[in-house]
């Protein structure tokens, strides 16, 4: 990166512009495609400015799944989130009112300190979808273990809102 300081009031303001955009950089990776940002704030807040990865993956919380199949699953594996325009990946929770940045930063410092988490949950790609599995709930979950570097998540049998009446429950197990 080159930063070039320019005289006169024009310079001072383009400089300014660009110590405000290097304050806000954020955390770029890819998943199938699919660019993430994550801002590195949020790392910074969740103390991750290492995290030496003991495990492939978060650690499952046994009460979560109640007894549930919980499969190893790569990340890999998973179909990429395509959320509307103008939605991002890591979004506000209109139901317990936590913003974005707090349920990043609350499953990052978890995955830091090895504290259990629910399974993701996920259904098999229909035929055409191009990936064995389709994310159905706990995007923030998946894309926080991707930013951290694991390469695989704790999955359960999810349901697909969106799938035909026909294929709505697939009775073939996840794994």
């Amino acid at each position: 990166m080159q930063i070039i300081f320019a005289t006169g009031p024009e310079g001072r303001y383009a400089v300014l512009w660009l110590i405000e955009e290097l304050a806000h950089l954020n955390m770029e990776f890819r998943h199938n495609g699919l660019l993430v940002y994550l801002n590195d704030d949020w790392i910074l807040e969740a103390g991750l400015t290492e995290l030496p990865l003991l495990s492939e993956s978060y650690v499952v919380d046994a009460v979560a799944h109640s007894g549930e199949q919980v499969c190893r699953i790569r990340i890999a594996d998973v179909g990429p989130v395509r959320r509307v325009p103008g939605i991002g990946i890591f979004n506000d929770d209109s139901r317990t009112n936590r913003s974005a940045r707090e349920r990043v930063v609350s499953i990052l410092r978890g995955f830091r300190s090895s504290a259990a988490f629910p399974p993701i949950r996920l259904v098999r790609g229909r035929p055409g979808y191009g990936y064995p599995y389709k994310l159905v709930d706990g995007t923030h979950r998946l894309y926080c273990s991707l930013a951290v570097g694991f390469t695989y998540v704790p999955a359960a049998k999810g349901f697909d809102v969106d799938a035909p009446p026909d294929q709505e429950h697939d009775a073939k197990p996840l794994c």
